[in-house]
């Protein structure tokens, strides 16, 4: 029987060490359908931080990486605090609540939601699903294996408590639910008097929690005996929850009556997931190629001219006796894409056959393993970069028979430029068109700086000038952008000072129709190479 739960979570905590320790706030919105959305904060003491101009950055990619069950993202920002620490905050869009992972940063992200056989909307956190339940059995270990499960767990607890105190000690998790209905029951959950749930999590309940059980020999020979899979982190059940929430039994509530959706899904996922490729570009969370842009027209249809493996991970690490390394098995390629023409962003790649060249299935199977939302676009919008996480191949596989699937992206058939409406470059004035207001005019030393707010997504702006009062274009450098729900602002720089008189112009794209653009690479190595 595999033992490793300790040694899991201290590589879960050891991998916290170059951004920190986290205190994170999840305020999760939900519809009768478990779709929802959730507001994410989190704050990170830096442990190890070489570029102080990175380091939000860096927490803010770690945050989006490693989510899971994420259609995509919106009002993303990331910043240094005042008291030293990085923050990230950004809203979250979900189809299914119990997709949904953020590793790294709570430990409280496994959610169960479901109607019961009278109609009534049932949530739990950190239960086991029914599959898990019937998978779990009883196994037939003899006494003196019992005893050494329960000694080697208590050493190794023993050995990395300071460790865990280290890390564990100052994070918290505080997670809220908004849902449908009239909240009925309440087991190990907080409910204000507008029906808002909210359970907390410290790592430092946590620590004495493990101490209590772990001095409970009686529990532990339990656990061994009813063949808990201790490997997928620490132990949990009705003793833990009374342990960390105060109440024996689940992390449960349940409501009924007329369950009506607080918002349209469909409409402010698609809005957000429209925006997503320009935000995360402006914010410096994609990789772009320092190459000039070139010109490409925008794409009007097709597949991808080509699609090639430019980079492989293969990763077989097992080491359940030292504990020291942890487990990662996984062979992981980035493949390039080049399309005939230019996206107007790239949501989420999705494999759906990997096939080796013996006939074996090499396809994960946790779907969600099968999903990135994380693509990198280059500045001309034409080629995509994305990552692909398959099993790891045995010895016998020499190669790729096929590897296929899905990009999701967007695309627009042209753009024409429309004149806003503005009329004097002052602060406070309005245009006519996208409700356009300049918000601020701020004086430095040689440059102005202009901030523009619109009511239109950001990335449905192509371009945008500022022009004098005799049309003559002004020669303008964009210092920021960012979105706010279903509007913008962009702030912009000239070298002196701005006319008093003047335009705002945009260029609008037009026509943004969604698209899945299949892909499919077929008789290569495992390092990408064609094969005779």
């Amino acid at each position: 029987m595999k033992t490793n739960w300790i040694a899991a979570l201290i590589v879960a905590v050891m991998s916290l060490w170059y951004l920190g320790c986290y205190e994170t706030k999840l305020d999760y919105t939900v519809n009768p359908d478990g779709s929802g959305k959730v507001l994410v904060e989190v704050k990170a003491t830096p442990m190890m931080e070489t570029n102080q101009g990175n380091a939000g950055a860096s927490l803010a990619k770690d945050v989006l990486k490693n989510s899971a069950g994420i259609d995509t993202w919106k009002d993303i920002e990331y910043k240094k605090t005042d008291d030293g620490k990085n923050f990230f905050k950004g809203t979250a869009y979900f189809t299914d609540i119990t997709k949904v992972r953020f590793k790294n940063i709570s430990m409280l992200d496994s959610i169960n939601f479901y109607k019961d056989a009278q109609n009534n909307l049932i949530l739990e956190m950190n239960s086991e699903s029914k599959s898990e339940k019937k998978a779990s059995t009883k196994t037939n270990l003899s006494s003196e294996e019992v005893d050494k499960f329960v000694t080697e767990q208590k050493s190794q607890f023993a050995q990395m408590k300071p460790m865990m105190g280290a890390f564990l000690g100052t994070m918290t998790t505080d997670i809220s639910f908004q849902l449908p209905g009239k909240i009925e029951k309440v087991n190990n959950f907080k409910m204000d008097k507008s029906g808002l749930l909210r359970v907390s999590f410290n790592g430092q309940k946590l620590l004495d929690a493990l101490d209590k059980l772990m001095a409970n020999e009686e529990w532990w020979r339990a656990q061994a005996l009813a063949g808990s899979d201790l490997q997928k982190g620490p132990p949990s059940g009705f003793e833990m929850n009374e342990q960390l929430f105060g109440e024996k039994g689940p992390v449960r509530a349940s409501s009924k009556g007329k369950f009506k959706a607080f918002f349209d899904y469909a409409t402010e996922m698609a809005a957000a997931q429209a925006a997503y490729d320009a935000m995360i570009t402006t914010l410096g969370l994609v990789d772009e190629s320092a190459q000039p842009a070139k010109k490409v027209e925008n794409y009007q249809g097709g597949n991808f001219n080509n699609v090639k493996i430019v980079r492989t991970t293969l990763s077989n690490l097992s080491d359940p006796d030292y504990n020291l390394f942890g487990n990662d098995q996984s062979y992981r390629l980035s493949l390039l894409g080049e399309l005939p023409g230019a996206l107007l962003a790239a949501e989420r790649a999705v494999v759906t056959r990997a096939i080796a060249d013996n006939g074996d299935d090499l396809l994960p199977t946790d779907e969600w393993s099968r999903e990135t939302t994380y693509l990198q676009v280059s500045q001309s919008a034409s080629h995509i970069l994305w990552d692909v996480t398959l099993l790891v191949p045995d010895q016998t596989v020499k190669g790729i028979k096929e590897l296929s699937g899905f990009v999701y992206a967007s695309s627009a058939s042209g753009a024409k430029w429309v004149d806003t409406g503005i009329k004097e470059l002052k602060e406070g004035s309005r245009g006519t068109s996208f409700d356009v207001t300049i918000e601020t005019i701020t004086q430095n030393e040689s440059s102005q700086e202009i901030s523009l707010k619109f009511a239109v997504s950001y990335t449905m702006i192509k371009d945008i000038q500022i022009l004098d009062a005799t049309g003559k274009v002004l020669n303008t450098q964009k210092y920021s952008s960012s979105d706010f729900g279903d509007g913008c602002t962009i702030g912009l720089y000239i070298d002196g000072q701005f006319p008093p008189k003047g335009s705002v112009k945009i260029e609008m794209y037009e026509d943004v129709q969604k698209l899945e653009i299949p892909f499919s690479i077929t008789n290569v190595s495992l390092l990408g190479h064609p094969m005779k």
